[in-house]
């Protein structure tokens, strides 16, 4: 088994204010788990 896991912080702040590495780590995500309301406002903009 092989792969990556990648912690980001989800909270509290504009979505402007996210940086490069977190954005480009959500666009390779496969998955994300979390609250519910935040994993539900990143998966139609970014996963």
């Amino acid at each position: 088994m092989s792969g990556t896991l990648t912690i980001l912080g989800t909270g509290p702040g504009a979505e402007g204010l996210i940086v490069p590495e977190a954005d480009a780590a959500l666009a390779q995500a496969t998955d994300a788990l979390g609250y519910i309301p935040i994993c539900a406002a990143l998966r139609p903009a970014r996963v």
